[in-house]
């Protein structure tokens, strides 16, 4: 089998983003559309309403007659994003690999297409990016994630030829293409089970070993949210930064808000804490321009770090 694209879910409906990718793949003829797979894993949703919508997706005759291509798996608990991606691995039957957050939805008509012809030209282990946009998000969106759009849509959306400096810092897993064999020896690091940074800990070990291409063939992200579920993510997201820095030193210092952590990191822990409480309050209660709430959000997130790092030396102290 050439491809198999590959979604972990938790908690979203996947019925548009299935649907459309069936189309594509169906409009690419007889010869290709059999040698291409769908395979989602859910990984224990606790919203059974969705669960069971996605589980219908399956099960309709709509895609009844491509079942061959189209598998839904599930997990019996919620093991982590890490986890799941590696279950998909091994579940999968495709040469190469594509990666699809359940959140996104494909900016191109072309899309799954574009891709074929990058896996036609490339025959060695390989790993491709597309980018990410906010193209197909409603710009009507409630307020409490605005903030989110506005933010997302200028720290994480660049073209191909601003990501391709850095690679392995844009290597999103909500989109990114990579031979079944480089797949397999460099899987994602189940340590990772918490939100973020195991995408870029997996693009940093990947840059070491292969080139990392990218170019714009992107997903719009249709997940935003709100400013509290934000935060409250950025803040478990600092235990990984600081796991990322461990096994990764030199990329962790060009990460700007880990540097800037470690340096507040030498002021009393309480007082840290204490910051951190008063910044997260002003942030989620007021509604000041979209520049302030990025300052806030941004110390917040420093202060969470620096938390995290001082944790680390006073655990590291006691023993």
């Amino acid at each position: 089998m050439l491809l198999s694209v590959l979604i972990p879910v938790f908690n979203w409906d996947i019925r548009m983003l299935v649907a459309e990718l069936s189309e594509q793949i169906l409009g690419l003829g007889e010869g290709l559309n059999r040698s291409i797979e769908v395979l989602v894993v859910d990984d224990g949703s606790t919203d059974r309403a969705i669960r069971d919508l996605n589980r219908s997706t399956f099960d309709s005759p709509k895609f009844g007659v491509r079942r061959a291509w189209c598998r839904y798996l599930e997990n019996e608990v919620n093991v982590g994003r890490s986890m799941t991606r590696n279950r998909l691995v091994r579940e999968s039957k495709g040469l190469n690999l594509l990666f699809l957050d359940a959140d996104v939805l494909p900016d191109g008509e072309g899309f799954i297409e574009s891709y074929v012809d990058i896996i036609n030209k490339r025959m060695e282990n390989f790993i491709c990016c597309g980018g990410i946009s906010y193209k197909r998000c409603n710009k009507q969106v409630e307020k409490e994630r605005e903030f989110y759009l506005w933010y997302s849509s200028r720290v994480s959306v660049r073209p191909a030829m601003i990501r391709q400096m850095v690679p392995w810092a844009w290597v999103f897993t909500a989109n990114v293409l990579i031979s079944r064999e480089l797949a397999i020896m460099h899987g994602f690091d189940p340590n990772f089970s918490a939100y973020g940074y195991e995408d870029i800990e997996w693009g940093i070990r990947l840059h070491k070993v292969t080139e990392i291409l990218h170019l714009d063939n992107s997903v719009s992200h249709m997940g935003l949210l709100s400013k509290e579920v934000l935060l409250k993510k950025t803040k478990a997201s600092a235990v990984n930064l600081l796991r990322l820095s461990c096994l990764h030193p030199n990329e962790a210092r060009a990460i700007r808000v880990f540097r800037y952590a470690q340096f507040i990191s030498c002021f009393p822990r309480a007082s840290l804490i204490a910051l951190s409480w008063f910044i997260t309050a002003v942030f989620l209660r007021c509604n000041f321009n979209n520049y302030i709430m990025y300052i806030l959000y941004q110390v917040d997130k420093m202060l969470s770090v620096g938390i995290a790092i001082k944790v680390q030396s006073q655990s590291a102290a006691k023993r």
